[in-house]
């Protein structure tokens, strides 16, 4: 069976991405896997929280709801799917788990916000495409 890989993080272009991949999906009876990644605390954030276990709890809430809304939209359109919570520099953890997990092709959201934007915010989507064997395919 094909496998999808739908890397989530609560944007607007991953919902896009996640709707390309659930057609995807039922056009050729494939299993959608949903990747959340929660990237290491910032020092911001670590600096924002005196204590660390509290911004712990507020990450892995604000992680389990994204999975959570994109599960809760592929079961509605009856698109197999597993979700995955993984922690690590997002770009590296995408192309491992596609090594890792024999996907066959990555659905994912970019940010299109310009020249500017699109060094800094679309460097994650730049450097799976270059990491991963597999196609990429990239939703605005």
């Amino acid at each position: 069976m094909k496998r999808i890989l739908v890397p989530v993080d609560g944007s607007e272009a991953a919902e896009r991405a996640l709707r390309l991949a659930a057609q995807r999906a039922r056009e050729s009876q494939a299993e959608v896997h949903l990747l959340h990644v929660e990237p290491p605390a910032a020092a911001e954030e670590l600096r924002a929280y005196a204590v660390r276990p509290e911004l712990e709890k507020m990450r892995e809430s604000a992680s389990a709801r994204v999975l959570k809304e994109a599960a809760d939209a592929l079961a509605a359109e009856k698109v197999p799917h597993t979700a995955h919570l993984q922690r690590g520099e997002v770009a590296r953890t995408i192309a491992r788990f596609t090594a890792a997990h024999d996907i066959g092709e990555v659905i994912m959201g970019t940010r299109g916000m310009g020249a500017l934007g699109s060094m800094l915010l679309g460097s994650v989507a730049q450097r799976v495409v270059h990491e991963v064997a597999v196609p990429v395919t990239l939703v605005k």
